[in-house]
């Protein structure tokens, strides 16, 4: 029998046990989450999505706000996956197209960014957006991406987040 290896650099175990409560960092009851939630959906203003795809979703705390017909978040944790909002299908895998991907504190050392890189090159059919911690960011993942069509940083809880959208990816 082959032993499935974790391709996860923080292993599933760790982030399951993040999940084994309801918003385990807190981001309905964190101003500054509600302020990085209202800047990416301010992004998205007057725009209109088929298929939406939110990696590294959680529990859908973003994902369910995001103007798009059909909304699926890719997230490895099953705990966080029983969460999510009605309508919103929780994958394990990006299947097909999406004309809006987002990502949200993903593009991290302790994650796999490249697989997470990958899903967005090969998935994508239309804009990204993505937002993380500016000081944590695997920068060679956003090289790879091109120049985004908005940059913006703004002050997050004790760091500043980088909030970027792509167009046409």
């Amino acid at each position: 029998m082959t032993k499935k290896t974790n391709q996860y650099k923080q292993p599933i175990a760790e982030i399951e046990k993040h999940y084994e409560v309801k918003d385990p960092w807190f981001y309905e009851s964190t101003p500054d989450d509600q302020v990085r939630k209202d800047k990416i959906l301010e992004t998205l203003k007057g725009r209109t999505y088929k298929r939406a795809l939110d990696i590294g979703g959680g529990e859908g705390w973003i994902s369910k706000d995001l103007p798009a017909e059909s909304i699926e978040v890719y997230e490895v944790s099953e705990n966080a996956r029983k969460r999510l909002p009605e309508g919103i299908l929780g994958v394990t895998e990006a299947t097909g197209k999406y004309d809006l991907i987002v990502g949200t504190g993903i593009f991290y050392q302790h994650y796999d960014y490249e697989k997470f890189l990958d899903i967005i090159k090969n998935h994508s059919s239309g804009n990204v957006l993505l937002c993380n911690i500016d000081s944590w960011i695997v920068d060679e993942v956003y090289e790879r991406l091109g120049q985004p069509s908005t940059r913006e940083t703004f002050p997050y809880r004790e760091f500043t987040q980088r909030l970027e959208f792509y167009e046409n990816i």
